[in-house]
């Protein structure tokens, strides 16, 4: 016996199952009994190697293991002898993780002999996502105590194979016009990130949903490398849908943030602010328009005092200089022997949209148009919501 109190000992190589997992599949009915109570997830046991009731989680963190002080006691009178002497004092951890943004429920691995979702071995030590459905087993994949069963997510089996394969998919973050964006974790490293499903619509052309727009926002956050800019993950096209893997902005964005102060400091302005500068400075020096700031599109990384922000939702941008063959084949562009190219496409939120842009469309004159200095004015909108 090690000084953790883990067992050298070997379990069995196999042991009789019974009971097939994924029969497992506990549907609507209760998930809706549960919807609006104070529990966020079940355990059911497998009673091939486990015999206790089904246990009801609603507080933010639980222990599991032999030692008579954990949430969950492993002992001779509900588990095996085969299996009893491979659980450790304290053998793993479940955890309800929420704050203003994100939910989700996580599982560490507290024990050498090891803790096992769905026959992967979780590691001493570390953490991984738990989601619905999801085997729980102790020392062995064959040995499996548990199923989990998500209370407050929707099923997963609509999305295509390769986003199944590569991530877990948890709780809806937001839903806008464009679409949805979920939590996710990444599998191989447990990742979070944020992932938007953009519904393609056939007969908007030149729209948001169009699938020429959604290529050409890939394309652009692709050509990005900044810290105060959105950073594309993996990006994954389907005939009805996109999806975009996003990297995580756990804080939120800046309207939420400015609402739950309602008025910033001078120095925390003065830092958000700075922030947005360096990022809109970035995109201009690499020919990009964004047509779209404001304080919805642009992400806190957290609420503490070391956040950082995030320019995002770049399906409204333009990149200088493209054709009507190039990057955004709806948008229309003069020159006018200036040097500046100007764009003519009335866009953006009206509350933030510079004078130019809206009468852009009244002439019809080759010089007529605007640059990207439109986002220079939708900044002194999002700096006066401030005062």
């Amino acid at each position: 016996m090690s000084q953790d109190d883990e067992f050298s000992e070997s379990p069995p190589s196999t042991y009789p199952l019974d009971t097939d997992p994924s029969n497992f599949d506990y549907q609507s009915s209760q998930n809706e009994q549960d919807s609006n109570s104070s529990f966020w997830g079940r355990l059911v046991p497998m009673s091939t190697n486990l015999r206790c009731s089904v246990i009801d989680l609603e507080r933010e963190t639980y222990l599991f293991g032999r030692q008579v002080t954990c949430d969950f006691v492993f002992s001779n009178s509900n588990t095996s002898k085969e299996n009893i002497k491979f659980v450790s004092k304290q053998h793993f951890k479940i955890c309800y993780h929420c704050n203003t943004t994100v939910s989700f429920v996580s599982i560490e691995d507290l024990s050498s002999n090891g803790t096992f979702v769905n026959g992967v071995k979780v590691g001493r030590g570390k953490t991984n996502p738990l989601k619905n459905n999801d085997v729980i087993s102790l020392a062995l994949p064959h040995v499996q105590v548990f199923v989990y069963i998500d209370l407050k997510v929707e099923d997963d089996t609509k999305y295509p194979p390769e986003i199944k394969r590569r991530y877990t998919i948890t709780k809806e973050l937001g839903r806008g016009a464009c679409g949805r964006v979920k939590l996710v974790f990444e599998k191989a490293t447990c990742k979070m990130l944020a992932m938007k499903i953009i519904q393609k619509s056939k007969n908007s052309s030149g729209g948001i949903s169009d699938p020429k727009k959604i290529k050409s926002e890939v394309k652009i956050l692709k050509s990005l490398n900044h810290p105060f800019v959105i950073t594309i993950e993996d990006f994954v096209d389907t005939p009805d849908e996109c999806y975009i893997i996003l990297t995580l902005a756990e804080g939120g964005d800046l309207m939420k943030h400015i609402q739950n102060k309602q008025c910033l400091s001078e120095k925390e302005a003065k830092k958000i602010f700075y922030q947005i500068a360096l990022a809109v400075e970035y995109l201009h020096s690499c020919g990009i328009a964004h047509r779209d700031l404001k304080p919805q599109n642009i992400l806190l990384t957290g609420q503490g005092r070391n956040s950082i922000i995030k320019v995002t939702d770049f399906g409204l941008s333009k990149t200088a200089g493209s054709s009507e063959n190039g990057l955004l084949c709806s948008e229309s562009w003069s020159n006018c022997g200036t040097g500046n190219s100007l764009m003519k496409t009335v866009c953006g939120s009206p509350l933030y949209v510079a004078p130019e842009v809206l009468t852009a469309a009244l002439h019809s004159s080759e010089c007529s148009g605007y640059t990207k200095k439109v986002d220079i004015w939708s900044m002194g909108v999002i700096l006066y919501l401030w005062g």
